[in-house]
């Protein structure tokens, strides 16, 4: 694809070889293409290229992160029961009568069923990569919950994630934030190297960026950040979740 696919690397759009010898490219706002050697794209190329002009431009103008598009490739796929944060939360009776944001969701697509069940009012989706309507962080809930999120991203994009979860969690609400320990990222990926505060690993074709904590970690991060007050909810392996109440 020569010239367009290095085009489509600097947005950030994932390109994924195929079996048969084709391509799936996923592009930013939930999008993806497909290319096949014998009949070609499955969108015209001018609709391809002028969409990729803009996700260039708006990277450029600081409105695009082509960090939060790539990490597509760390989501994992939920094909049974939801995440083990949301299990816990939900047995925790957390969201009982709440208006809920899942924000980050990722491939955890029976996560809004089992938070419904569990007596949550609502529950709305925010993903950049699979629910990109940002409108619905023009609201306040009661619970937000960002799982496997903060971890996959570098510092200032990071930021922003908390930007979204300070706006979005109601006064008397409170967030969950979930991250993946210390250990796993150094002995169950392949460390490529340092880079910022965490490692590039390359667990495919497309490195992305991995950052482990330990429980503290977090804890003083989200203080440091968010201040209000956070605390240890319990540990999966060594996993961490946390609760965070923003200040009175």
């Amino acid at each position: 694809m020569g010239v367009l696919s290095d085009r489509m690397k600097k947005a950030g759009w994932p390109i994924v070889r195929q079996r048969k010898g084709g391509w799936i490219v996923y592009a930013s706002q939930a999008r993806e293409y497909r290319y096949d050697p014998t009949s070609g794209w499955s969108a015209s190329k001018p609709d391809i290229e002028a969409a990729l002009e803009k996700d260039l431009q708006e990277i450029e103008q600081g409105r695009l992160s082509a960090i939060r598009t790539l990490s597509r490739t760390t989501a994992l796929n939920h094909t049974r029961n939801p995440s083990q944060p949301v299990v816990r939360i939900c047995k925790d009776g957390r969201v009982k009568g709440k208006r809920v944001l899942h924000l980050g969701t990722g491939l955890d697509r029976f996560a809004k069923n089992a938070l419904l069940k569990a007596g949550a009012v609502s529950v709305d989706d925010y993903d950049p990569n699979f629910y990109p309507d940002r409108s619905v962080l023009n609201s306040t809930y009661d619970v937000v919950l960002c799982n496997y999120v903060l971890n996959i991203l570098i510092p200032t994009e990071r930021r922003l994630v908390y930007d979204d979860i300070a706006a979005c969690t109601d006064s008397q609400g409170a967030a969950y934030l979930c991250v993946q320990g210390k250990w796993p990222v150094l002995n169950k990926h392949k460390v490529v190297r340092a880079y910022e505060d965490g490692y590039v690993i390359r667990d495919s074709s497309v490195p992305t960026f991995r950052k482990g904590y330990d429980s503290q970690d977090l804890i003083d991060e989200v203080c440091r950040i968010l201040h209000g007050t956070a605390e240890l909810v319990c540990m999966f392996y060594s996993n961490s979740l946390v609760q965070w109440h923003p200040e009175a």
